[in-house]
């Protein structure tokens, strides 16, 4: 027990990289909260590991040798987890949870998580020396328990059970009042769920609620419900003689698009019709390819996945005889779109042959030249839809041989080296080069489509799931899922539409507006477009007031001056478009009630 007391310390030294993602912290209840919360909460998870994981092991092997090195081993993989996390933290501002768990043992990891081989040995020599000085602390602790008695342990542990209780009323408190100093700290802890005590406090009238309050907790509402998607039956034409050809670029900067960075995607876009001021639905892959096919909330995403509902395109693809051209760098099964969007999609290849992302990418090119031969030669009595799906920006790696322009750049990305003050040049240059690679395989299919006669035939959409942050804001953010700014949410669009004259478009548009377009346009849909979407046409120049992006767990209100981000614990920030909060803000009551009497109304009743 003295054991893992002590390295609680250790434990502590580490929780210090997350006090850096404290902000507006103010008042001395505050600093009490926090000072008890910290305190408490990491000498409780190292107690937890005492007595879940090792003390059972200890009652049914009492093996002096044996227990010292398992004791050991806990501790170290206890403290390498954490520490694991903070760097998930840094990156995110979420901690290691059931999603990024779900990816990790999803049969996936190795197509979504990639790192160069000296990390690897990093972290396993990193591990090794932790796990041999921990054996010695023990045997250093157990030498002095044999010497001596150590007091004082039940007057640790009742403080830090005091600690404890004192902090969970006081956030009870705070979660009443929405006091926010106290409630935007708690999500900085991993494994710290803090107490709330809402509706009994509203209930015996100790606390009046406030109107946002409730509101939150309504949208973020676990209840389920059976969906009603599409609301009514479509009424379309079933016959098409356009072909559609998606092209997803996992992880796109929406400023990496030029003459230098993507020669041949700017060249097409210059012939094409380019979006500038485009939005996903949302900052991470599974919502953000969603809300592009289903054309709704990703708020809707568990229950898709519970009922294994299709998207009403692919509905429609199906119903006018398209040829199914699905290719994928990553994994289909994780996130598990085998069974949302493409459900009904026979024969599908959920896995491409390749070690790294770049080398996927460059079979799934080769993949869809084959494709295209079959097509040809089999005489194109019927449309094609194909989507071919790049990873190497998500990996941001390139092959060995190829050698971008963009120096200094890293050969790989230096994930532990990101920081809020450090010159991100050397790791945005290797994001350009590896953009600039991945733009010559989007030429070579480009190229395809013009010499075998299929591009005036053919409506081409380039775009991404969601941007990638490169700490723009200067909040410490880099990559995606961790903020609803526009480095996250923006990412190019590029639609090549037979007939249409080229032209580039400067109004507010999303992922949620390409399938009513393809729907109004390509299939004449006679249905009104909230029939299936809460998108608007992409020509529709009318100014937008909103947009609602991310998930259940947590998502985002995008106005043109503010972004209130609705977090999972039902708390919520609302900053400017740069991510500088707002003092003193207040929901916009009326615009939320707005959007979640939309955004829900693919629920029955």
């Amino acid at each position: 027990m003295w054991f893992f007391l002590i390295n609680s310390v250790f434990a502590l030294l580490v929780s210090i990289r997350f006090m850096r993602h404290f902000t507006g912290v103010e008042g001395v209840a505050t600093y009490v909260y926090l000072t008890f919360t910290t305190l408490s909460h990491f000498v409780a998870l190292t107690i937890a590991l005492y007595l879940l994981v090792y003390l059972p092991v200890a009652l049914l092997i009492p093996r002096k040798t044996l227990l010292q090195v398992w004791a050991a081993l806990v501790v170290t993989i206890g403290l390498s987890v954490l520490t694991i996390d903070t760097f998930v933290f840094d990156l995110y501002r979420f901690h290691i949870n059931s999603f990024t768990l779900e990816l990790i043992f999803g049969g996936a990891a190795t197509d979504i998580f990639q790192f160069h081989y000296s990390q690897y040995l990093l972290v396993i020599s990193a591990t090794a020396i932790l796990l041999v000085i921990e054996v010695f602390i023990f045997r250093w602790v157990a030498h002095l328990a044999a010497k001596w008695t150590f007091r004082g342990l039940k007057w640790i542990i009742g403080s830090i059970v005091l600690m404890m209780l004192s902090s969970h009323v006081m956030h009870i408190w705070a979660s009443a009042i929405s006091y926010r100093p106290i409630t935007k700290v708690s999500r900085c802890y991993p494994l710290y769920f803090p107490g709330t005590a809402n509706r009994f406090l509203y209930r015996i009238g100790l606390v009046s609620p406030s109107q946002d309050r409730v509101l939150v907790s309504e949208a973020m509402s676990n209840d389920t419900k059976d969906l009603d998607y599409p609301l009514n039956s479509i009424v379309a034409d079933t016959v098409s003689n356009t072909s559609i050809l998606i092209l997803l670029l996992d992880s796109w900067n929406y400023k990496a698009i030029d003459s230098l960075i993507t020669p041949n995607i700017s060249k097409f876009s210059r012939e094409a019709l380019y979006f500038c001021n485009h939005y996903s639905g949302s900052n991470g892959t599974r919502t953000g390819a969603f809300s592009l096919f289903y054309s709704i909330p990703g708020l809707y995403w568990y229950d898709v996945l519970g009922a294994q509902i299709g998207p009403l395109l692919i509905d429609q693809l199906i119903k006018c005889h398209y040829q199914m051209g699905i290719f994928t760098s990553a994994s289909l099964i994780s996130p598990p779109f085998d069974r949302t969007i493409f459900s009904r999609i026979k024969d599908l290849r959920l896995h491409t042959q390749g070690k790294a992302a770049h080398d996927r990418d460059i079979q799934i090119t080769k993949d869809w030249l084959d494709f295209t031969d079959r097509y040809v030669k089999s005489g194109r009595k019927l449309p094609f839809f194909g989507f071919l799906f790049y990873d190497a920006m998500h990996s941001m790696t390139h092959p060995d041989d190829f050698e971008g322009p963009f120096q200094p750049a890293w050969k790989y990305p230096q994930y532990e080296k990101l920081s809020n003050q450090m010159d991100p040049t050397p790791f945005l240059n290797l994001y350009k080069n590896v953009t600039l690679f991945e733009d010559s395989l989007v030429g070579i299919l480009l190229t395809d489509l013009q010499k075998k006669g299929l591009i005036d035939s053919t409506i081409v959409i380039i775009t991404s799931d969601h941007g990638q942050e490169f700490n723009e804001n200067k909040k410490g953010y880099w990559g995606h899922n961790g903020n609803y700014s526009q480095a996250q949410l923006g990412v190019p669009l590029i639609v090549w539409w037979p007939g249409m004259t080229p032209a580039v478009f400067s109004h507010w548009t999303s992922h949620y507006d390409i399938v009513p377009t393809l729907m109004q346009h390509l299939f004449l849909c006679q249905n009104a477009i909230k029939d299936y979407s809460i998108g608007k046409n992409l020509f529709d120049t009318t100014s937008r007031e909103w947009l609602i992006v991310g998930s259940k767990d947590n998502f985002g209100i995008l106005e043109p001056d503010r972004i209130t981000s609705i977090n999972y614990d039902r708390s919520f920030d609302i900053t400017d478009r740069n991510l500088n909060e707002i003092q003193d803000a207040r929901l916009n009551t009326k615009l939320f009630n707005e959007i979640f009497s939309l955004a829900n109304a693919y629920y029955l009743e």
